[in-house]
């Protein structure tokens, strides 16, 4: 698994199929949360940065 701070390693072995599923669906949440709450504060994500407050280029001129 790979996350902002690096790779992290990630075993599943021994676990049933339906452990796996638990720990994605798990995982999935967290992050949906943490996105949720980042945006509540105005948290940029380093992966995808604000675009709040951002003038557009005017490439005409």
């Amino acid at each position: 698994m790979f996350t902002q701070t690096g790779a992290e390693g990630y075993d599943v072995g021994g676990l049933t199929r339906q452990q796996i599923i638990n720990d994605v669906l798990d995982r999935y949440e967290n992050h949906i949360q943490y996105l949720s709450y980042a945006a509540e504060v105005g948290g940029a994500s380093v992966l995808t940065p604000s675009t709040l407050g951002n003038v557009p280029l005017d490439v005409t001129e």
